[in-house]
């Protein structure tokens, strides 16, 4: 059951903050791992660095 979320963002750009959702008895270091290894993020970061337009593209409308 999850029962926390926390952001994690490697700018201050909110378009790009990762949403981490983490259980009552997960740490944060598992949870964010867990998240990132995801294939729906690493397609979505990827895309953000080969995409032309990268700027202009939101990394929680790519994992959506």
């Amino acid at each position: 059951m999850v029962t926390r979320s926390t952001a994690v963002s490697s700018t201050l750009d909110e378009r790009n903050a990762l949403p981490v959702e983490r259980g009552a008895e997960e740490s944060v270091g598992p949870a964010i791992a867990r998240t990132i290894l995801r294939p729906s993020v690493q397609a979505a970061i990827t895309l953000q660095n080969i995409a032309p337009n990268r700027n202009e593209m939101s990394l929680k409308a790519l994992i959506a």
